[in-house]
């Protein structure tokens, strides 16, 4: 008879999971498949509610993240990820003071932001971005717009 309150338990979870989509109840019905497992071979409640309990409050904590990412992927692509590391002309002066200042990247106008101050028809190098905000800093004196 235990087996099967157990089993009911995890198909609950996973009716409810099915419902919130928090990813977390499934881990619960884990939990509860395990503790039927372990009822049907006879083992006392007392270590069928502790191994339930390990496992719903262990298995979230290790595999809810990476689960996730793979089923969820990485979300929408930003346009400006390719862009780290290409040469960047200075159309507007780029003023961290002021928090102004646009570059040309492949063709393409963006607004950007540095540490330091780069004067207008420098070169520079784009470095990461803060949402759609080029940060670039200033180029080395080899650094060329082909690079």
């Amino acid at each position: 008879m235990m087996p099967m309150a157990w089993i009911a338990v995890a198909a609950l979870a996973i009716a409810v999971e099915f419902v919130a989509t928090h990813f977390v109840l499934f881990f619960a019905a884990i939990g509860a498949l395990l503790a039927a497992g372990l009822a049907a071979a006879g083992v006392s409640p007392t270590w069928q509610l502790l191994a339930f309990a390990a496992a719903t409050a262990t298995l979230p904590l290790l595999l809810r993240r990476p689960l996730l990412r793979r089923f969820t992927g990485l979300g929408v692509p930003s346009r400006s990820e390719d862009l780290h590391g290409a040469p960047a002309l200075v159309t507007e002066t780029v003023d961290p003071h002021l928090a102004t200042g646009r570059v040309t990247v492949r063709g393409q106008d963006w607004a950007a932001t540095s540490r330091a101050r780069i004067e207008a028809g420098g070169m520079s190098r784009v470095v990461g971005s803060d949402g759609i905000v080029l940060i670039v800093e200033p180029a080395p004196p080899h650094y060329s717009s082909r690079s």
